[in-house]
C-alpha cells in the first residue's frame, strides 16, 4: 500500500476560517469540499488495509487482551 498523507493542515485552516469567520470565498469552499472528500478517501483506504491485514489484527487482539486495556474499557479499577 502506497502511503498517502491526509492534508490536515490546509483543511483545518479552511475549516476553522469557515466556522470562526463565518464564510469562505467560493474557490476556498470548493477546496474545502475537495480536501474533505480526498481525506475521507485516504482514511477509508487505511482503515480497510488495517482491517484486512492479519498481522495488524493480531497486534490489535494482543493489545485488547492487556489487563490495563480491560480496566479502561470497563471504566473502573475494580
Amino acid at each position: 500500500m502506497a502511503i498517502k498523507l491526509v492534508k490536515g493542515e490546509h483543511w483545518a485552516e479552511l475549516y476553522w476560517e469557515k466556522h470562526l469567520e463565518g464564510s469562505l470565498k467560493k474557490e476556498e469552499e470548493k477546496e474545502l469540499d475537495r480536501l474533505e472528500k480526498e481525506n475521507m478517501r485516504i482514511i477509508e483506504q487505511v482503515y480497510n488495509f488495517m482491517r484486512d491485514d492479519s498481522e495488524i489484527q493480531k497486534w490489535i487482539q494482543k493489545i485488547k487482551e492487556h489487563k490495563w486495556v480491560k480496566v479502561i474499557e470497563r471504566g473502573s479499577i475494580l
